[in-house]
This record gives structure tokens, sequence and C-alpha cells, in this order.
């Protein structure tokens, strides 16, 4: 019976550690997507800086 608690314990950990996975995936996919906007908003803010300081 310890036994079958166990199984049941450890089946419950290998769930929450596959759910985990899951989240970390979809959480690293968003950033990829976020990288390139981010990169377009730095450039275009250094862009705006540098328009000021010709003024």
């Amino acid at each position: 019976e310890d036994l079958i608690r166990q199984n049941a314990v450890l089946q419950a950990a290998q769930d929450d550690l596959s759910q985990l996975r899951t989240q970390l995936m979809e959480a690293h996919a968003e950033m990829e997507n976020i990288k390139p906007i981010a990169t377009v908003s730095e450039t275009t803010k250094q862009e705006a800086i540098d328009e000021v300081k010709k003024q």
C-alpha cells in the first residue's frame, strides 16, 4: 500500500513537471516573438533621440 501511495505521489510530480515544461516552452516561444519587437522599438527610440539631438 505504501508503494501505491508513493507511485501516486511520483505520478503527480511527473504531471506537474510536464505542465511546467510546457509553460516554459510557451514562455520561451513568446519571448522569441517579443525580441524583434523590442529591437525595432529600441531602434525607433534611438532614431528619435538622434533626431532631437540634431535640432
